[in-house]
């Protein structure tokens, strides 16, 4: 009868290690995950994308604190047309510049940045809309979504969109 309680006890011990170590193996399977997503990025799906470090270390942090934003690259498809649409910045690109232009009441921060060669080009700038209007306000997704989704219907631009509901 004394063996009884002794061997729940030592049960409940066991279950709180196990319980314990898989939170470890979550966390450390989510830092994997993580690692293996942005080298696919660099690697796989944008090898010629400069600057994609800086653009992820913004997006993720942007995502955290659900502040909007809408980040076009150039690849061969001018954007000029579209940068004249903003404010001209002409400054390397690092992930503090890019919170710092979406963060929000900042003057630029509805409207797109442009990056070209590991430059912010323009901030603020104008994206031309999806057509398919029904079906984002179906989804419940806005104006940002749409200008992000119109300009890869129109030109080869590497599109990253962050949303302000969702993060």
């Amino acid at each position: 009868m004394i063996q009884e309680p002794l061997s729940a006890l030592h049960s409940c011990e066991v279950s709180a290690s196990l319980l314990k170590r898989v939170r470890q193996l979550q966390n450390t399977l989510t830092e994997i995950e993580t690692s293996l997503q942005e080298k696919h990025l660099r690697c796989c799906l944008f090898p010629e994308l400069g600057g994609i470090e800086e653009i992820t270390k913004a997006t993720l942090q942007l995502s955290a604190r659900r502040f909007g934003a809408l980040i076009a690259v150039e690849r061969n498809t001018s954007l000029e047309d579209l940068v004249k649409s903003g404010t001209l910045i002409n400054a390397e690109l690092s992930a503090s510049l890019l919170l710092s232009l979406f963060y929000p009441g900042s003057p630029l921060h509805d409207g797109a940045v442009i990056v070209r060669n590991e430059k912010v080009i323009a901030g603020g700038c104008i994206l031309p809309l999806s057509a398919d209007h029904k079906s984002f306000k179906a989804m419940g997704l806005g104006t940002r979504h749409r200008a992000g989704v119109g300009l890869s219907q129109v030109s080869d631009a590497a599109v990253f969109i962050v949303s302000e509901q969702s993060g």
